[in-house]
């Protein structure tokens, strides 16, 4: 493994020194090709090595080297672009194409930064490979900056013989700056003689504000900035000018430094309604000035209790203005409403004004209605205010015969619909109604709770959740709801029926079972498996012991004159569907297997529910060890068969080893 992760690094090193090489040589889609699919397919190759070491070292390494044909990439297509534009600009001058050679040179010099860019990001990469790999790759680093110096000159002739370069000065009035002592900035553009420029365009960015001026007869602008959202401190204020098209200058920046201070503002609030309700507008209005002046661009908030209600700037005038319902999710009651702005580390500081209003409690009207699609349980309605407005984002419980099995949120227009889906297999029973009842509680909200009930009668067959519940059985794995969370008849008469039915069921279930297994009763003293098989090797042994396959428990010794051994089952079919990661149908299959052999020797009369078989079984001569693994192995089926969730690939395990266990050959 060393050698080949050393391979694929060697190969992507080598990658980047003939890419470099061919970069300098302007061969730019032979240096694509090696910085493009096959520095990839190398480092996918080097990536897949190291995922097996799993060692930090080589994460880097790999996190390094993808970063690097990231940028490698860039700068290929930056000189790419760059040399397509200086072809179609010495072409567009050598034909006297002067405008679209003036156009071109533009793009140029835009084009040849973003080589100069792109080329001191990518040595810097490549130093970083460097360092993780223990390489020097000063070789290419040197080429990549050759690449960029023959841009930045060749880009200075074509700028010099097509445009006159500018000078951009500027200076402040105060090194200091406020809302209420503004930024004062003056200056002049001239071209490198000496000549002004005028009526050009000249921007003045301080944080994130920006304005323009134009430059006098003589090239001379000023400019005054009220800082408000720029951070306080020290801050670059940038003065730059970007010719048009069709000039003949160049473009030129500058910089001055200045040290912003915070101001605290005053906000005037108009009068609020003190009584607020659920749905209706609640109108906030004011305005923000600092000492008389009127402060724009600021963000306010308005919030009532723990809830936003709405967020706006200032207007140029100071002005702000907010109206939007109130929303459900505000509790009834007295409430905060604060109106914020909360800009701490702007030049124009934070300022808060609270107000109190009631708000009123309103009340609902929750429909529903319910039936049966398909075999589910489809229920749906609408919740909406007393006066007929729709209420969204609420939720509803959903309780059949006073059992809660689903919660569903009302939609923009106060609907809610929820499909109830069976759980498990399908058994007859006679038609009975549930009692579905939606219920809204309006808790920490400023509703008032409703609930509504309808009746729908059961269709003739439906499907049944959990046949332990209907049959009052602990399975160890907490209740669980038989039909949507329905609850089980109380009556005698209803659970005999029930119970009736279940038997007949699981008796279908294992005369299936066998029949699709093709299992027959073996002949007497035939040998049909043998625990020695590689699926019995699947299976995790106890502890200790020997004998048996791979852990699983040999049963008993027999001694010769206790007669001869019966076969021991095979349990091929559980162990695929484990290995599958089938573990719900592992279990099943292991459970049905074992009963089958049970039967076939110990009780060929026998059907029912697992819990009424255990009960047969406890009452044979079963040693009490096969009877305690036919325990567990029930418990572990009735949680794969009727559970919530699938069962943990241990406990699936546990039962396998338990069927082996339970359905081994007895004494003869």
């Amino acid at each position: 493994m060393p050698a080949l992760r050393a391979w694929a690094l060697a190969q992507a090193l080598s990658r980047i020194d003939l890419g470099t090489v061919r970069l300098e040589e302007g061969e730019y889609e032979a240096a694509r090709e090696l910085f493009g699919d096959e520095y990839d397919s190398t480092l996918e190759r080097y990536v897949e090595i190291t995922d097996v070491t799993r060692d930090r070292s080589d994460d880097r390494v790999a996190e390094t080297l993808d970063r690097t044909a990231e940028e490698q990439d860039e700068f290929v297509d930056a000189v790419s672009d760059y040399q397509r534009t200086l072809d179609e600009y010495r072409e567009a001058r050598a034909e006297g194409e002067d405008e679209r050679a003036d156009r071109l040179a533009r793009e140029l010099n835009s084009t040849a930064e973003r080589v100069v860019r792109e080329g001191g990001d990518l040595a810097e990469v490549y130093q970083a490979v460097g360092r993780v790999t223990d390489t020097d790759l000063s070789p290419s680093i040197r080429r990549i900056g050759n690449v960029t110096d023959r841009v930045s000159e060749e880009r200075t002739a074509v700028i010099r013989s097509e445009f006159d370069p500018t000078l951009l000065q500027a200076s402040v009035t105060s090194e200091s700056a406020s809302f209420v002592n503004p930024l004062n900035l003056s200056g002049q553009l001239a071209t490198s003689n000496g000549t002004s420029v005028s009526n050009a365009t000249v921007r003045v960015r301080l944080g994130n504000e920006t304005l323009t001026v134009r430059t006098t007869r003589n090239g001379t602008f000023d400019v005054s900035i009220r800082p408000v959202l720029v951070d306080v401190g020290r801050q670059v204020v940038s003065v730059r000018y970007r010719p048009r098209e069709a000039s003949p200058y160049l473009g030129s920046t500058t910089n001055v430094t200045v040290v912003v201070e915070q101001v605290r503002p005053q906000m005037s609030v108009d009068p609020v309604s003190s009584n607020v309700s659920f749905g209706e507008p609640v109108r906030v209005s004011g305005r923000v000035a600092v000492d008389n002046v009127t402060v724009g661009g600021l963000p306010v908030t308005v919030t009532v209790g723990d809830t936003e209600l709405g967020r706006v700037r200032t207007a140029e005038n100071g002005s702000f203005a907010v109206s939007d319902p109130l929303p459900a999710r505000v509790p009834a009651g007295t409430q905060s409403l604060s109106i914020n702005v909360s800009t701490e580390r702007a030049a124009v500081g934070a300022v808060e004004t609270v107000r109190t209003v009631t708000v009123e409690e309103t009340g609902t009207d929750l429909t529903t209605s319910a039936g049966f699609d398909s075999g589910n349980l489809v229920v749906d309605g609408r919740l909406q205010t007393s006066e007929g407005r729709a209420v969204g984002g609420q939720t509803v419980r959903i309780l059949v015969n006073g059992t809660g099995v689903e919660s569903v949120r009302t939609n923009g227009s106060g609907a809610y619909d929820v499909t109830l889906e069976p759980r498990s297999g399908l058994v007859e029973r006679q038609a009975r109604t549930l009692n579905v009842t939606a219920v809204y509680d309006g808790t920490a909200t400023n509703l008032v709770g409703d609930r509504a009930s309808t009746t729908v009668s059961l269709p003739e067959s439906r499907d049944i959740a959990s046949v332990s519940d209907l049959l009052d059985i602990d399975t160890g794995i907490g209740s669980m709801n038989p039909f949507f969370g329905v609850s089980v008849p109380s009556t005698f008469v209803g659970r005999l029926v029930v119970a009736l039915s279940l038997v007949a069921f699981a008796g279908l279930v294992l005369y299936e079972y066998r029949r699709r297994s093709g299992r027959q009763p073996s002949p007497e003293g035939q040998r049909v498996s043998s625990l020695e098989t590689d699926d019995a090797e699947s299976v995790e042994g106890d502890e200790g012991g020997g004998g048996g396959s791979a852990g699983i428990p040999s049963p008993p010794a027999v001694s010769e004159t206790e007669g001869p051994r019966q076969p021991a089952p095979s349990f091929a079919e559980a162990h695929e569907r484990l290995r599958a990661g089938e573990t719900d149908e592992a279990v099943v299959a292991a459970y049905f297997q074992a009963r089958s052999e049970l039967t076939e020797r110990l009780l060929p009369e026998v059907s029912g529910t697992p819990r009424q078989f255990l009960v047969a079984c406890e009452g044979t001569d079963l040693a009490e060890e096969r009877v305690a693994a036919l325990r567990r192995l029930v418990d572990s089926y009735e949680r794969a068969a009727f559970g919530l969730r699938p069962v943990d690939h241990e406990v699936a395990q546990s039962a396998i080893r338990d069927a082996v266990v339970a359905s081994s050959p007895s004494e003869t």
